[in-house]
């Protein structure tokens, strides 16, 4: 049993002898730099899932005009209940630093070395992307928006988000969004 062995190691390193090119492996001459594939017990990853796709929810809502002639409508960001008054002369979602907060921007992070006119004239802003809107049964994603670097102001539901709908209308006393 112990020559079987012994002749089995000789018939090994034979074979290694010849494998070699008549050199023993070792002192074999570097491969040149090609990838080196290892197999693995282990199945591959699989590939990443994709993005999901960005949410968007159609629909059609109708607000009737307030008492002072505004049309008020209930919304919110991110999940935060607000409610907007829609100006559609504003050119982004506007919001103040308490409904950012509670929206949970940080406003540690926030740039309010902007400016802009309102409706009370001069004020500084930082920019943002909401990842949500929602208006009634509409809801878009990553819109660009303003908060106001005052603490508290009506949310103003600007062209940053009325430019993305599909229809909006006014007749009489009612106002009509639509995203088809």
């Amino acid at each position: 049993m112990r020559g079987f062995a012994i002749g089995t190691l000789v018939a090994a390193a034979l074979i290694g002898w010849a494998v070699g090119g008549g050199r023993w492996p070792a002192f074999r001459p570097a491969p040149s730099a090609r990838p080196v594939l290892i197999a693995s017990a282990r199945p591959a990853a699989p590939p990443p899932a994709p993005a999901p796709a960005p949410f968007l929810t159609p629909g059609t809502i109708t607000i009737p005009r307030g008492a002072e002639g505004h049309f008020f409508v209930e919304g919110d960001i991110a999940g935060t209940a607000l409610r907007f008054v829609v100006d559609t002369g504003a050119s982004a979602v506007a919001i103040g630093r308490n409904d950012a907060q509670s929206a949970g921007i940080n406003l540690a992070a926030l740039d309010f070395n902007h400016e802009g006119q309102t409706a009370g004239g001069t004020t500084r802003y930082a920019p943002v992307t909401l990842p949500r809107v929602r208006v009634g049964s509409i809801e878009l994603p990553n819109v660009q928006a303003v908060v106001l670097d005052v603490p508290s102001t009506t949310p103003l539901l600007g062209q940053s988000f009325l430019g993305r709908i599909d229809k909006v209308s006014i007749e009489g006393d009612r106002m009509t969004l639509s995203k088809l």
